[in-house]
C-alpha cells in the first residue's frame, strides 16, 4: 500500500496537482499516527494485563499466607486452654505434692518455653511494592490488606512479652536455683524440683505471668483470625477464584451430625461468674443458621464461632466454649479466669 501511495503521490506532483498531493502526504501522516497509537495501546493493555496477572498471583500467594496463619491460630486456643487447666491446678490449695510431682515435666514446659503467633507476611511484602501499578479493581483490595496487616505491630508487642516472661524466668532459676542446671543436664527430675514446684511461691508468680501474656496473646490471635477470614473471602472474589475455600477457613462447622448432637440443655456444675453471672442455672444449646447459639440463664443468645469440633468462640468478647461428646460444656470467660463447668441432662 505504501508503494502505491507513493506512486500516486509522485504523479501528482508530476501533475502539478499539489492540493492532492498535500491531501495525500495528510493521508500518510495520519495512519503514521494511527499505526503509533495502536502500537502503543496495544503495548498498555500487554503491561496492564502483566500487571494483573502479577498482582492476582501475590493476592494468592497473601491467600495462602492467611490459610496458613488460620490453621496456626488454633495451636494458641489450645496452648491457652492447656495453661488455664495448670493454672487451676496450681493455684488450687488442695493440691497434693504428689499431684505436682506427676505434673513436673508439663509445669517445666509451661514455665520455661513460651508460644508465639509469629505470622507470615511475605505476599504483603511483595504486594506493597505493586500498589502504586495496581489497576482500580484491586485498589480497595489492597487498602484492606493495608489495614489489616497493621495487627502485626501489636502481634509482635504481645509475641514479644511472652518470650520476654520465660527469658527472665529462665535467668532466675540459673541464678538462684542450683537444682535447675543439674537437672537439665542429668535430665532427672530431683526431689529438690519437686520441693521447688509444691513449696516455692515464685512458681505460682511465674504461672500468674505466664497464664496473663497466654491470655493476652489467645485474644489477639482471635482478632487477628477472624479478620484473616474476612479477608481471605474478600481477595478470594476479587480475583475471581471458582475454587471452593477450605474447610478450615470458616467460622462454621461442616460436621452437621457432630454440631446437632450437641444440642440440648446443660446444668451448672460448678465455677465461678464473671462477666456473665450464670448464677448457678443452666445453659441451653440449639443448632441454627448453620450456627451452634449458646443460650444463657436470662434468655439472651450467643453464636459460636467454630474453632474445631470441640472448641468454640464469642465474637467480641472472646469467651470460649468448649464441648466434648462426653456431654460437658465449659464456659471460659477471657481474661478474668472465671470458668464454670456445665453437663449435659437431656438432648
Amino acid at each position: 500500500m505504501r508503494s502505491q501511495m507513493s506512486q500516486r503521490r509522485k504523479q501528482k506532483i508530476d501533475s502539478g496537482n499539489t492540493s492532492g498531493f498535500l491531501l495525500f502526504a495528510m493521508v500518510e501522516v495520519l495512519l503514521i499516527i494511527l499505526g503509533i497509537t495502536a502500537a502503543i495501546q496495544f503495548d498498555n493493555m500487554n503491561e496492564l494485563s502483566k500487571t494483573e496477572n502479577d498482582i492476582e498471583a501475590v493476592l494468592t500467594e497473601i491467600k495462602l499466607d492467611l490459610s496458613n496463619d488460620i490453621k496456626n491460630s488454633e495451636l494458641i486456643y489450645l496452648n491457652y486452654l492447656r495453661t488455664n487447666k495448670i493454672t487451676d491446678v496450681i493455684y488450687n490449695p488442695e493440691t497434693s505434692k504428689e499431684e505436682i510431682s506427676n505434673m513436673t515435666v508439663l509445669l517445666d514446659n509451661e514455665l520455661r518455653f513460651y508460644k508465639n503467633f509469629p505470622i507470615r507476611t511475605d505476599g504483603y511484602e511483595a504486594i506493597k511494592k505493586l500498589f502504586s501499578e495496581a489497576p482500580e479493581k484491586y485498589k480497595n483490595s489492597i487498602k484492606d490488606i493495608n489495614t489489616f496487616y497493621k495487627r502485626k505491630i501489636t502481634l509482635d508487642i504481645y509475641n514479644e512479652r511472652c518470650r520476654n516472661t520465660i527469658y527472665e524466668y529462665q535467668d532466675y532459676l540459673i541464678n538462684n536455683q542450683p537444682w535447675f542446671n543439674l537437672d537439665s543436664h542429668n535430665e532427672v527430675v530431683s526431689s529438690d524440683q519437686i520441693d521447688y514446684y509444691f513449696h516455692n511461691p515464685k512458681v505460682k508468680a511465674q504461672m500468674g505471668l505466664v497464664a496473663d501474656d497466654v491470655a493476652e496473646l489467645y485474644i489477639q490471635t482471635l482478632q487477628y483470625r477472624t479478620a484473616a477470614i474476612d479477608l481471605y473471602s474478600s481477595i478470594h472474589n476479587s480475583i475471581g477464584d471458582t475454587s471452593s475455600i477450605p474447610d478450615h477457613i470458616t467460622y462454621k462447622n461442616s460436621n452437621i451430625e457432630l454440631m446437632t448432637s450437641y444440642e440440648g440443655s446443660y446444668k451448672w456444675i460448678k465455677g465461678a461468674s464473671g462477666k456473665i453471672d450464670f448464677k448457678g442455672e443452666g445453659v441451653s444449646i440449639v443448632f441454627k443458621d448453620d450456627f451452634l447459639y449458646l443460650i444463657l440463664p436470662n434468655g439472651k443468645e450467643l453464636r459460636l464461632l467454630s474453632v474445631n469440633d470441640f472448641c468454640f468462640y464469642i465474637s467480641k468478647s472472646y469467651d470460649l466454649v468448649t464441648i466434648d461428646k462426653s456431654g460437658k460444656l465449659e464456659y471460659i470467660q477471657s481474661g478474668i479466669k472465671k470458668d464454670c463447668l456445665f453437663e449435659k441432662t437431656n438432648p
